[in-house]
């Protein structure tokens, strides 16, 4: 019999992982919207996004400045990326949003063929992210468009379809305090 328990034991545990699996990337469908703090993840997915602007990159898309972006996958599943569908915005330090353009070798294709392969390669929009990996790559805006002290980032990605939203740290949103206590 005490084999039967152990089976039993372990068939449950098989079952609760596969569950948690399924839910992880799948969150029910009135949880379109997810937020979250900028480097953090999100728990409904398992998505941890972060930003950083450099202004000495700007030179690289003449007329355009790059934010660079780093995704972390903790989820059970594949996360896959479509820079057709896939949207990123801003909200600036005024409260504006701002539309970003996800790849430029899709958007702008004679301004991708004059940055060099090699950076192409490092800033290029990712297609898929395996569990337990993070990719970096870049997204652009127009250069009039302030990047400095961002409020927030938000990412529709077609596969989720989920609006995932980022705030910078401190700056207070709806449904932080479920998240941190406070």
């Amino acid at each position: 019999m005490a084999s039967n328990h152990g089976k039993s034991i372990s068939r449950f545990q098989t079952l609760v992982l596969v569950l948690l699996a399924c839910l992880t990337l799948h969150a029910s469908p009135q949880d379109k919207y997810l937020k979250g703090e900028l480097g953090l993840r999100i728990p409904e997915v398992g998505i941890a996004v972060d930003a950083l602007y450099d202004p000495r990159l700007d030179v690289i898309a003449p007329g355009y400045k790059m934010l660079n972006i780093i995704v972390v996958n903790d989820s059970a599943q594949k996360l896959f990326f479509n820079p057709k569908k896939d949207h990123w915005k801003i909200t600036d330090a005024f409260g504006k949003d701002r539309e970003a353009i996800v790849s430029l070798r899709e958007k702008k294709k004679s301004l991708w063929a004059q940055i060099k392969p090699d950076m192409q390669a490092n800033i290029d929009y990712p297609i898929a992210l395996n569990p337990g990996q993070k990719v970096m790559f870049s997204i652009f805006f127009k250069d009039k468009v302030e990047l400095r002290d961002f409020r927030a980032i938000s990412f529709y990605n077609a596969y989720l379809k989920k609006v995932l939203t980022y705030y910078s740290p401190g700056i207070p949103w709806e449904g932080q305090e479920a998240l941190t206590g406070d």
